[in-house]
C-alpha cells in the first residue's frame, strides 16, 4: 500500500561538501517528492512517497546513516489521511485570512 509521510531535521556543521552530498541523496531518491529548506526548528523537511512502509522506513534509516554529522534533531511522520481541497477552494481560504 503507497504510504506519504516526511521527514523533518535540524542540521548542524553542514559543510558545502556534506551539503553537496545531502542534495544529491535527496535528488537522486525515488521516493522524495519534494524538500524545502526551512527556518524555524527544523532546518529540512523532506516529502516522501513510498510503496510502503518499508520503503519509507529505508529512505529514513538510510538519511540517519549517511549524515550522522550533521543531523541533531529529526522527526519523521506518516500521512494517516488527506483532506482533498481544490484550488479554488485553497484560495478563497487565503482571502479570507488576509
Amino acid at each position: 500500500m503507497q504510504r506519504r509521510g516526511a521527514i523533518q531535521a535540524g542540521l548542524q556543521n553542514l559543510k558545502p561538501e556534506k551539503e553537496k552530498q545531502l542534495k544529491k541523496f535527496i535528488k537522486n531518491s525515488p521516493v522524495v517528492n519534494y524538500a524545502p529548506r526551512l527556518i524555524g526548528k527544523f532546518d529540512l523537511l523532506v516529502s516522501i512517497k513510498s510503496k510502503d512502509l518499508q520503503d519509507f522506513y529505508g529512505f529514513v534509516d538510510e538519511f540517519r546513516t549517511n549524515f550522522p554529522g550533521i543531523i541533531h534533531s529529526f522527526d519523521s511522520m506518516l500521512v494517516e489521511e488527506q483532506i482533498k481541497v481544490s484550488t479554488n477552494q485553497y484560495t478563497e481560504i487565503l482571502k479570507k485570512q488576509a
